[in-house]
């Protein structure tokens, strides 16, 4: 696997809704994640801030992603949307 099949693994959406207060042109997520499960994570996420890739290493393409804490709260909360893209964070990260 090298660095150009890791980055297909991630799709650059255009950020053309409010999901990103910092208006970048794009954000890198994973390729399974739809616009739609973009906006549904955004949603339980602090400031509708959603993970994205911030690094990937050039040799071992191994990946930081970062986001703004879930909102959990008191109640216990869990989103199936977050856990799902999550998850799909784990899968194109995965080593094959």
């Amino acid at each position: 696997l090298d660095l150009q099949e890791k980055i297909e693994d991630y799709l650059f959406h255009a950020t053309s809704y409010i999901v990103n207060v910092f208006n970048f042109r794009c954000l890198a997520v994973p390729a399974a994640a739809s616009d739609n499960d973009l906006r549904e994570v955004a949603k339980f996420r602090s400031k509708n801030r959603l993970p994205v890739l911030s690094w990937m290493h050039p040799d071992s393409l191994a990946t930081i992603s970062r986001s703004a804490q879930p909102l959990v709260g008191m109640a216990n909360n869990r989103s199936e949307a977050d856990e799902k893209y999550m998850q799909s964070i784990m899968d194109a990260n995965a080593q094959r």
